[in-house]
């Protein structure tokens, strides 16, 4: 892809090492392990940083020098550099927050990101780091403000042939994750109003990984099964809403009218009452032609 080419231009500016390793998470930590300035940043496969990227993510550190991280807007892109979904305004992202993000209702770019070298360290990360992409900001926001500040900083590509959005990338990311959690749970750094919400953090990673099942694969098999170990854990109401219409409107657009019923009768059924669930369930009845079971769907 021109990598290599590119690489050279720098002549000695930039150190290039190619060896075998056990998968992108090993590369990732060897590659993290062999830096030595102040400030990391990195920039994985199917990401571009915009120009003023570095410039910005220093800029930011050195105006505050009590964070240990920060990171900005990604445009999501497909294997082209074309942009998918709608135009976004930066700033439509929350703040970073810990309970948030180990549940992974909050997923911050990696691309655009900047930690502190000394911070990341000293926060225990290449200890036995388990899933390296998760373990990256939990470990710097156990100890260290993490700060979301809006602004397109860079690019992230989206396609079918990445190692994510495969079903087996997907059971291994929560099987290491799983990992991660257990771990995390154990820290004494870890607030202990965080450690109350164990079963809400186990209960998003699961809900996190329907989005993939569902937009990338089309597994609504799998996905639904993802719901239901969440439902079982109790999700926050809040995340739990914001998937369940993401895969609703997505199925409805696909016209998998049945499937659309079934995801919302499933949230139904686990006794969960999210914004607009009957009104939902009563459009896809509707869609399939049951135009009998409305009002009981509306009204139940």
């Amino acid at each position: 892809d021109g990598t290599l080419e590119i690489i050279g231009r720098y002549g000695n500016g930039i150190t290039l090492y190619s060896e075998p390793d056990d998968g992108p998470q090993d590369a990732h930590l060897r590659g993290l392990k062999r830096c030595k300035g102040d400030i990391l940043t990195m920039c994985w496969t199917d990401e571009e940083l915009s120009p003023n990227c570095v410039s910005w993510g220093v800029e930011q550190l050195l105006g505050d020098p009590e964070l240990g991280g920060v990171y900005g807007d990604v445009i999501p892109t497909d294997e082209r550099g074309r942009r998918r979904g709608p135009r976004l305004r930066p700033g439509g992202q929350p703040q970073f927050d810990l309970l948030r993000y180990l549940a992974w209702d909050i997923l911050p770019s990696y691309a655009g990101s900047f930690v502190w070298r000394h911070r990341l360290e000293a926060s225990g990360f290449y200890d036995d780091p388990c899933c390296v992409m998760y373990d990256y900001y939990a470990k710097i926001a156990l100890r260290w403000p993490v700060r979301y500040v809006p602004g397109y900083v860079a690019k992230f590509s989206i396609h079918k042939d990445q190692i994510s959005s495969t079903k087996e990338g997907v059971h291994e990311m929560l099987e290491t994750i799983t990992v991660s959690v257990d771990r995390l749970l154990a820290d004494e750094a870890l607030p202990a109003e965080v450690k109350r919400a164990e079963k809400q953090i186990r209960a998003g990673i699961y809900l996190s990984m329907i989005h993939t099942l569902l937009h990338n694969l089309g597994d609504f098999d799998e996905a639904l099964s993802m719901l239901r170990r969440a439902l079982q854990l109790g999700p926050e109401e809040r995340q739990l809403t914001r998937i369940a219409w993401e895969s609703y409107d997505y199925l409805l657009k696909k016209k998998r009218y049945v499937e659309a019923q079934t995801l919302f009768d499933t949230i139904f059924r686990a006794g969960r009452r999210i914004p607009g669930l009957n009104w939902g369930r009563a459009t896809s009845l509707m869609l399939q032609h049951r135009f009998e079971e409305v009002p009981q769907a509306v009204y139940s």
